[in-house]
């Protein structure tokens, strides 16, 4: 057995297959793992209505507290697509940013997370609101979450302003 008492435990991100996060947070913990799966309430809509839904910060990542050695024991559980690494290494995320992010999802409001990486150029759907199923070209950005996309239409161009939360690239994202 392992001596892991004189190990320091960090945190690391773990990728995971999609929507499987909490199903994956209750198997490591049941198998006596410490995880956080940070966890914030969004308003969606939905074919009739408005509802607030509990979701996932960072889609597809949990984050676990281990000592690096028992990694194989976290990759053998179903669902678990591997730990984020740079040349090589496990990224460990140090206790001080868990911290901020638990402090954060105490207050959804005062941020934002963007998930994507959308550009000048990339092609879109718009996924909600007023031009919900339009295609167009992203033009310009405007800030962090606002961008401007020509959407032509009988050989008229529309500029409308758009969140990104409400576009989803098409294709590889290249136009």
């Amino acid at each position: 057995m392992i001596n892991l008492e004189n190990e320091k435990k960090q945190w690391f991100p773990l990728c995971v297959k999609g929507r499987y996060e909490r199903k994956i947070c209750d198997e490591l913990t049941k198998r006596g793992f410490t995880v956080y799966l940070p966890l914030i309430k969004r308003r969606h809509l939905w074919s009739d209505r408005y509802k607030i839904i509990e979701e996932p910060l960072f889609s597809r990542y949990i984050f676990v507290h281990i000592d690096p050695r028992l990694k194989y024991f976290v990759l053998d559980v179903p669902g678990v697509q591997g730990f984020i690494t740079f040349q090589g290494q496990m990224v460990h995320i140090p206790d001080f940013q868990i911290e901020y992010i638990q402090r954060m999802v105490e207050y959804p409001d005062t941020f934002e997370v963007i998930n994507k990486i959308i550009k000048t150029g990339y092609k879109v759907r718009v996924i909600s609101g007023p031009f919900c199923g339009m295609e167009g070209v992203v033009q310009s950005i405007k800030n962090k979450s606002r961008m401007y996309v020509t959407i032509d239409h009988i050989h008229h161009t529309l500029v409308i302003e758009v969140s990104e939360y409400d576009l989803e690239l098409i294709k590889d994202g290249t136009s």
